[in-house]
């Protein structure tokens, strides 16, 4: 099985990969995304490693902060 056959099963990993996707598109480190959406920097890291399963207050604070939809933090899950 492939990585994105892998990730596609285990939302956690994609939502993190997502996340640090889209934030090294924006040129945002863990940090700058912790501030601009109130969260902690080991929470940032958390989700992106996945081992963190965020609510979904948290997932719209994502979003938000990087600009984006939640639909688009869960892109390739199913």
């Amino acid at each position: 099985m492939d990585d994105d056959a892998v990730m596609a099963r285990d939302p956690l990993r994609r939502l993190g990969a997502n996340v640090r996707s889209i934030r090294h598109e924006r040129d945002l480190t863990q940090e700058q995304l912790a501030h601009v959406c109130g969260l902690s920097l080991s929470d940032v890291g958390r989700i992106e490693r996945a081992e963190r399963d965020p609510g979904v207050r948290v997932l719209v604070r994502l979003a938000r902060g990087l600009d984006v939809t939640v639909a688009q933090l869960l892109d390739g899950i199913r």
